[in-house]
């Protein structure tokens, strides 16, 4: 008898224990599968720099900032976009040798394909960018400079946002709000 309960005993634990592991893994797989099909959203920089049209510094930055936002998605087509913005914002035959860097930086992006070089290209125009940001008389929003102590293999590597919220374009999804505000303008 009591080996019949015993029995009784292993085999209800050893149901409940299958049970138990059966419903863990669906419920794994599931949250697996709605992962995977659910896109990820990453809000944009909805703090508007400037006005639609405007030339000059401000016109590199809004291309910029389409750049940056474009990669905190990582979506490599609308980073190439921004880049253009700021290619176009700056005149071939520019006689100042830190806006052809900025060209030259910015050329680089659009013609990149693959996210991972624009983000290598991202981090030079990134400090490029800042230093004619902070040169400028007056900004129409303030500008926080942000670094990822991570980014660039852990060299690390700054960005600058219209926001004080870290979306961090060298991970995106992946370490979305690895950094910190290190400096205003």
């Amino acid at each position: 008898m009591n080996k019949l309960i015993s029995f009784r005993t292993h085999l209800v634990l050893l149901v409940v224990f299958g049970a138990t592991i059966t419903a863990c893994s669906n419920s794994d797989s599931s949250s697996e599968a709605d992962k995977s099909s659910a896109p990820t959203a990453i809000p944009i920089e909805s703090v508007p720099f400037g006005e639609p049209g405007d030339t000059g510094v401000i016109a590199i930055a809004q291309g910029y900032f389409h750049v940056k936002d474009a990669l905190v998605q990582s979506d490599a087509k609308t980073a190439q976009a921004g880049a253009t913005m700021i290619v176009k914002a700056i005149d071939p035959n520019e006689s100042d040798e830190s806006l052809q860097a900025i060209r030259e930086d910015a050329t680089y992006i659009a013609s990149a394909k693959i996210v991972d070089q624009q983000r290598e290209r991202f981090s030079a125009l990134s400090e490029k960018v800042f230093v004619l940001l902070g040169e400028s008389v007056s900004l129409p929003a303030t500008v926080y400079r942000q670094y990822c102590p991570m980014a660039q293999e852990n060299k690390g590597a700054y960005w600058i946002s219209v926001s004080d919220q870290i979306r961090n374009p060298y991970f995106g999804d992946k370490m979305l709000k690895c950094g910190e505000v290190v400096a205003t303008l």
